[in-house]
């Protein structure tokens, strides 16, 4: 099974391709707010990197944020077309679980924070739990 992962709820485009075997291939950069310009020459580069055709991919997932408003509406359109091209399911991700899912296995509070800006956060804190 591969997945195609979708980044665009940041300053951020991120766009990755992984499976069973790990990170096939993977593309971040930063260009301010140009997603739309960037997201699908991303995904065909990554496409190159993994040595895969799209084709191939049995699930889309998409960054639902919190995050930027146009930001998430770029990805989230471009996930839903390839998606219902390819005739595959998309499923929607936290940018906050995102971010907390490196640090999983903390024994301690992990919290999670992204500028909303005006001053603001969107924040959530992570308790361990017994048995993961």
């Amino acid at each position: 099974m591969l997945i195609l992962g979708i980044e665009t709820a940041t300053e951020q485009v991120s766009v990755a391709i992984g499976g069973h075997e790990g990170v096939l291939g993977m593309f971040e950069v930063c260009r301010g707010r140009r997603h739309a310009e960037t997201l699908t020459p991303a995904i065909e580069f990554v496409c190159r990197q993994a040595e895969i055709e799209l084709a191939e991919i049995s699930v889309i997932a998409v960054d639902v944020g919190p995050g930027l408003f146009t930001g998430m509406r770029v990805g989230l359109a471009a996930g839903k077309a390839f998606a219902q091209a390819l005739r595959v399911p998309m499923i929607g991700m936290s940018s906050l679980d995102l971010l907390a899912f490196p640090l999983r296995h903390s024994v301690r509070t992990v919290a999670a924070a992204i500028d909303a800006r005006k001053g603001e956060l969107f924040f959530a804190f992570y308790r361990p739990v017994q048995g993961g």
